[in-house]
């Protein structure tokens, strides 16, 4: 289920009211860390605004295979946690809400 937060920032799109930015990351296979996390630069995410991760369409299955989910964001990064590492490198798309 969407939270309020994020059905009004999709309100405030639609109403021209608030504004996007696409962006994407690359998470590497060499890139996890431990405790199965991996954090990356994505410019324009601070740690208060809604920011939407899908991979793309060609790291769907790696992605879900490892169940990969964007755990944190702070200013500049997003950090992605997985239960077991992939075996190939990943694309995730991100949208941030501004």
């Amino acid at each position: 289920p969407a939270t309020k937060g994020y059905a009004d920032d999709i309100k405030s799109i639609a109403n021209g009211k608030c504004s996007k930015a696409e962006k994407t990351a690359s998470l590497t296979v060499s890139g996890w860390g431990t405790g199965m996390t991996q954090t990356v630069s994505v410019s324009g995410v601070t740690a208060s605004n809604t920011v939407i991760v899908s991979p793309n369409a060609a790291s769907h299955a790696a992605y879900a295979e490892a169940n990969v989910r964007c755990t944190a964001q702070a200013s500049g990064n997003l950090t992605f946690t997985c239960d077991e590492v992939p075996t190939a490198a990943l694309t995730v798309n991100v949208v941030i809400l501004t």
